[in-house]
């Protein structure tokens, strides 16, 4: 009898929390959820995109377990686990990367960024094979947008790390340690901001994690995009105002999803 449990995480709910600020920095209004289900995950997907339109610039940010295979991600929600005898298709456990990259890219940001930082190692044989079986029959489809960038807390095969804060003692990614140090730069477009977080990643960090993770980013961008950059902002209604109000930063808690969008 095999399963696979995730153990719970220290810093996602700091990272997470640090990643908020950073952005209302910016002037994002945020949508912020933790240990969300696998229906609730999906929900709050729907909820973030029903907020987009060809005028925004919208940031979706992950961080919690995840499983990898290849090129694939797939996202796990605070009651997955794998079980070898379950023959519950995947899709019932866990959150295939490519359903939040075509949310995203039908509604044509005017820039779209979505960062995974997970994990990425391959599963156990048992996993993979129902991994390659689920996506066989389910028949996934990634949609790609001209204005759409990746950033990867790691690159396929490899995981992800925590590490305590020497200043304050707390847990935090490493992979977000090094991502708040350029995200909150005006003068820094989108790709610079994650070309940056890699250099940084290779100079500062230990080889004994360096040799294990090794952040990435992808980009179809045609121009240079900054997260800062002064926006045409429509006037939001006052429900839209009353929602965030009530939903940001509601829910304390220690892993998994956080939403983020722009003005």
């Amino acid at each position: 009898f095999r399963r696979v449990l995730f153990r719970s995480l220290r810093a996602t709910r700091n990272d997470g929390e640090s990643l908020i600020r950073a952005l209302q920095e910016l002037q994002f209004q945020v949508l912020a959820f933790t240990n969300l289900t696998l229906g609730q995950l999906r929900n709050a997907i729907d909820l973030f995109s029903s907020f987009i339109d060809e005028e925004t610039y919208a940031l979706f940010y992950y961080n919690g377990h995840a499983v990898g295979h290849n090129e694939d991600i797939y996202l796990a929600t605070v009651e997955s686990s794998l079980d070898e005898h379950d023959l519950s298709p995947l899709s019932q456990v866990l959150l295939h990367h490519g359903h939040i990259e075509s949310v995203i890219s039908d509604k044509n940001p005017l820039l779209g960024v979505i960062i995974y930082d997970s994990c990425r190692d391959d599963p156990k044989d048992f996993v993979k094979k129902k991994l390659e079986t689920s996506k066989t029959s389910s028949g996934y489809i990634i949609k790609s947008s001209p204005n759409l960038v990746l950033g990867y807390g790691t690159m396929p095969n490899m995981k992800a790390f925590e590490e305590s804060d020497v200043r304050t003692g707390t847990q935090i990614g490493v992979y977000m340690k090094h991502l708040l140090n350029h995200i909150r730069k005006k003068d820094l477009d989108i790709e610079r901001v994650f070309k940056n977080v890699q250099s940084d990643f290779q100079r500062l960090t230990a080889a004994s994690i360096s040799e294990k993770m090794k952040p990435e980013y992808r980009s179809s961008l045609g121009q240079e995009m900054y997260l800062g950059a002064n926006l045409r902002q429509k006037k939001a209604n006052i429900l839209q105002k009353a929602f965030f109000r009530l939903t940001r930063c509601e829910h304390r808690s220690e892993e998994h999803t956080s939403e983020l969008q722009s003005p």
